[in-house]
């Protein structure tokens, strides 16, 4: 077993959440601790609430409950070839180390080596415009992929992701599809397809909830933190001002990663179209106007981006 299945079985117990988990995870690194027994897992618990009288309890029966679930989602994603990954796996993000609240645990299908490759983010509307499609199949085909030879990592949402996905794949390139649901049960469903042949193809389907798992509202967010923290830059094609795409940019800028979005305001062809005034760009115009996002317009632009993913790769590998 390649990761932490004490740590991971407390992961599942009622009433722990990311304050235990990651009191228990250093607790465990200090301590040899044995696990004869369930109610080995309490008295970890009940010494850590010593510590910290803020943290709850947990009862035989929660890590009865736990045990029975980990048994469940081991056989589950053994049988569909689902690798789990913690901290100490050498496939873990590496980019993801750097993050405050990084989940403890991943779920990963498919080729897992594309999970050290740089990579960026590359993400937008659900119904893209046809010049947030010819564009965005420019700069990312022609640049991030045949020049710079990126991974490209998106959400497998319909659109901008499903675009990125498929240019990658076209290119003979590795893509990490982030998800907001298990890695076996796909969503949204009309992609099925498309993520398999991603995982058969070199790329990865990435997630933080074990098979089984409902899509909840939440995941949605928590499938964006994750995608803004594994990317090395993260590039943004044509998105409205209130959408999920905002949502993962905000994370790119928390995170403080190199980022660029598509601007068309400027750029020859298509500024006196009335593609800039469009909603579905208004998103991209706050994020350079008013956010500091790197305009991209043509081949100049992403070769500044690309120097701008160096430097800050450089910084974080001195950290």
């Amino acid at each position: 077993m390649d990761f932490d299945y004490h740590l991971f079985v407390l992961s599942l117990c009622a009433n722990v959440g990311y304050v235990t988990m990651t009191a228990a995870k250093k607790y465990l690194a200090e301590n040899d601790v044995d696990f004869p027994n369930e109610r080995a897992y309490v008295e970890v618990v009940a010494n850590l609430k010593r510590q910290n009288s803020r943290l709850r309890n947990i009862s035989v029966k929660d890590v009865q409950q736990a045990l029975d679930a980990s048994d469940q989602i081991l056989d589950r994603s053994e049988a569909a070839g689902i690798t789990i990954l913690d901290h100490h796996h050498p496939y873990f993000p590496p980019l993801l180390r750097h993050v405050d609240g990084a989940p403890f645990f991943l779920y990963a299908k498919g080729e897992l080596s594309c999970l050290n490759e740089l990579g960026v983010g590359v993400i937008g509307s659900r119904s893209p415009s046809d010049f947030g499609k010819r564009i965005g199949e420019q700069l990312i085909g022609r640049y991030l992929i045949e020049e710079f030879d990126y991974t490209i990592i998106s959400g497998l949402a319909l659109g901008c992701d499903a675009i990125a996905h498929r240019l990658a794949l076209e290119h003979q390139r590795p893509t990490i599809a982030v998800l907001p649901s298990d890695v076996q049960n796909i969503y949204p469903n009309e992609h099925a397809g498309l993520a398999m042949k991603i995982a058969k193809e070199g790329g990865c389907l990435l997630s933080m909830y074990p098979v089984g798992s409902k899509v909840q509202k939440s995941n949605f967010r928590e499938r964006d933190r994750l995608m803004a923290a594994i990317s090395a830059g993260m590039v943004v094609i044509e998105s409205e001002l209130a959408s999920g795409t905002m949502h993962t940019a905000t994370y790119a800028d928390e995170f403080l990663k190199p980022k660029a979005a598509i601007y068309a305001h400027s750029h020859p062809n298509y500024a006196s179209k009335g593609y800039a005034q469009s909603p579905t760009f208004q998103g991209n115009v706050e994020l350079v106007e008013n956010r500091g996002w790197l305009p991209l317009r043509n081949g100049e632009d992403i070769v500044r981006f690309d120097r701008q993913i160096k430097r800050r790769c450089a910084q974080l590998s001195r950290i």
